[in-house]
């Protein structure tokens, strides 16, 4: 009986950990963008992508989203949103959500670009001044 008051115990602490990690910076925030990952390939040096962005807060505040600095869209006293928006990627790309009063980051994510082309050379095994 103890060992399974233990066993659930320590599963409420990880799910409270696994929640908490969700909150991107510590203050209530959720921020989701889907796809998470871009495939580019030789022939194409850029992704287009239809993203899906969702936030939530848990206050309502004045906000803008972020593309690597650069604004993308803010809202007026809201708490959430959802929306699309067509990018064109080509290095990673970070999103994030500000509150515009303070200029604080509220939370932070990002699409990776990765190539499907394999690359040509192996990494050497050995340093080239070794005599064996």
């Amino acid at each position: 009986m103890k060992k399974s008051i233990r066993i659930v115990i320590i599963f409420l602490l990880f799910f409270i950990l696994a929640q908490q990690n969700c909150f991107a910076l510590g203050q209530g925030a959720l921020l989701n963008v889907s796809p998470k990952v871009c495939v580019i390939s030789e022939k194409v040096s850029m992704c287009d992508l239809n993203l899906r962005i969702m936030w939530q807060l848990a206050e309502t505040q004045n906000i803008c989203l972020y593309e690597n600095g650069k604004k993308v869209k803010c809202w007026q006293q809201n708490n959430q949103a959802k929306m699309t928006h067509k990018a064109q990627v080509q290095i990673e790309t970070v999103y994030s959500l500000v509150n515009t009063q303070t200029g604080k980051i509220l939370a932070k994510t990002k699409v990776e670009v990765q190539s499907s082309h394999l690359k040509t050379q192996r990494r050497r095994l050995r340093s080239p001044w070794s005599f064996f």
